[in-house]
């Protein structure tokens, strides 16, 4: 036997085993930023992801944290006026992805405001609940690449997200 003819006798075998393909085609995008500039970077390749999968939806999230400024769990006035300070933010950083993506011919998104549920739900949780009832079927958020001590102190939104997400998570660092 030759090399070759141990190739050809092996691909001669017909497979009558018929599997269904499943299309590995993402349909449900989900975008989740800050106000960072590492949140720039994913947004950037988001518009380079849409061109390459133009059937695809995207929603773009920025999870709102209002939880934060609220003192004893009792709203004064200083806390309501940082509540609206927060949300004003967060409309005006969707509304420059907006603008942004419609620059960019990206034609099937959405933007939301997703706002913190409770006082001891985390944002990685937010995201993942978001993801799920969408439902998404891929993730993609920034990352900062902190190691070591940085890591430990301040935590990672990404790796909380990479760790208890149900979708692939496509991570963005700067």
């Amino acid at each position: 036997y030759t090399l070759q003819g141990i190739f050809m006798a092996q691909s001669k075998k017909p497979t009558t085993k018929k599997t269904k393909k499943k299309d590995a085609t993402y349909k449900n995008i989900m975008v989740a930023i800050d106000d960072s500039a590492t949140s720039k970077a994913v947004l950037k390749e988001t518009i380079k992801f849409y061109h390459q999968l133009p059937n695809c939806k995207l929603r773009i999230i920025h999870v709102s944290d209002e939880n934060l400024i609220h003192l004893e769990n009792k709203p004064t006035k200083l806390s309501m006026e940082l509540q609206k300070l927060i949300k004003k933010e967060a409309i005006n950083l969707l509304k420059s992805v907006q603008s942004k993506f419609e620059k960019a011919q990206v034609k099937n998104f959405e933007t939301k405001i997703v706002k913190m549920s409770a006082s001891n739900q985390k944002i990685a949780e937010n995201i993942i609940n978001e993801a799920k009832s969408w439902p998404a079927d891929l993730i993609i958020i920034g990352t900062h690449g902190r190691r070591g001590v940085h890591r430990f102190l301040l935590g990672s939104i990404a790796e909380s997200v990479v760790r208890i997400s149900p979708v692939p998570v496509l991570l963005i660092r700067k």
